[in-house]
């Protein structure tokens, strides 16, 4: 059987102790964020500052390497990053890395720095020898230990990471599994084609067409 990787959203409900200490990793994972951000920007410009070293094909040295030893910097200058967990301030580091090669690829703009301010705060936690999974409806969260959470689903797979979120006052788990089997269908040798529109949702190649879907207005 055909296995793919999938992520699982899913609500959690951490109480108020466990609340102050999420929160306290968020500025955690921004102030690395942002602290390797400023490094970079502090060297890009003093490079730009003298055009005989060719600033056009500046790139800064951004990888696993010489973001660790920054890193480890930033711990020895800020103490309290000790309190941290260890794998969500990596897995900061392998965003910082990745904003930097979407940049390069014309992907996306120049990394911007992290804000309290954003209404979303999220941290990525590895899941390093089995430091997260799945108990009687609570999930353990590396050093956090476990929480309780709402879901139904079956959660396939095996774990590789999970992303807590805070979104709109609410909190989630975003549970990033592999070798989660996927059901196969038999090939019919038949072939369609959509075209999706306005007037009609989707018109079919032959002559199938649906609807819009309508929104419920609540009373």
């Amino acid at each position: 059987m055909k296995t793919v990787i999938k992520s699982y959203k899913i609500r959690i409900y951490p109480n108020k102790s466990l609340q102050d200490t999420l929160f306290e990793n968020f500025g955690y994972n921004r102030l690395v964020f942002n602290q390797l951000l400023c490094n970079n920007n502090f060297t890009r410009n003093r490079v730009l500052n003298h055009p005989h070293i060719n600033p056009h094909n500046y790139k800064p040295q951004i990888n696993r390497t010489a973001t660790n030893k920054w890193l480890n910097i930033i711990k020895e200058t800020f103490p309290f990053l000790k309190n941290g967990e260890s794998t969500s301030l990596q897995s900061t580091c392998d965003n910082h890395i990745d904003s930097f090669k979407r940049f390069y690829k014309k992907q996306n703009g120049y990394p911007k720095f992290k804000s309290k301010k954003n209404p979303v705060q999220s941290f990525r936690l590895k899941n390093n020898n089995n430091s997260i999974r799945l108990e009687s409806k609570k999930i353990r969260l590396n050093k956090f230990g476990f929480v309780k959470y709402r879901d139904n689903r079956e959660i396939k797979g095996n774990i590789l990471s999970a992303t807590v979120k805070l979104e709109n006052n609410k909190w989630y788990a975003v549970i990033n599994c592999k070798n989660v089997p996927m059901k196969s269908y038999p090939k019919t040798g038949y072939e369609i084609g959509i075209d999706l529109g306005l007037k009609d949702l989707s018109t079919f190649s032959n002559g199938e067409k649906r609807k819009p879907i309508q929104r419920l207005t609540r009373i």
